[in-house]
């Protein structure tokens, strides 16, 4: 069953903050590198389709489709 949950906003802001760094970390990878990456994402993928962190990823995209991934105004004014 659905259930609403409340997120406070600095754990929200935090978030964020470390998907930023990571995807500037990933964005400074050499394509060597991100070659390897890929390639163990691939060999480890029934691990991650397992995952918690998976299953609550699809749960986002279940219920929030598309928006589950939108920064929202308040978000970017909080930057």
């Amino acid at each position: 069953m659905p259930r609403v949950y409340h997120l406070p906003k600095y754990i929200a802001k935090y978030f964020n903050e470390q998907a930023n760094k990571a995807a500037e970390a990933l964005a400074s990878v050499s394509p060597r590198q991100s070659q390897i990456i890929h390639q163990a994402m691939l060999e480890n993928a029934d691990e991650l389709a397992n995952s918690e962190l998976f299953r609550a990823m699809q749960y986002d995209v279940l219920y929030s489709g598309e928006n589950a991934f939108k920064v929202t105004e308040s978000e970017e004014a909080d930057k």
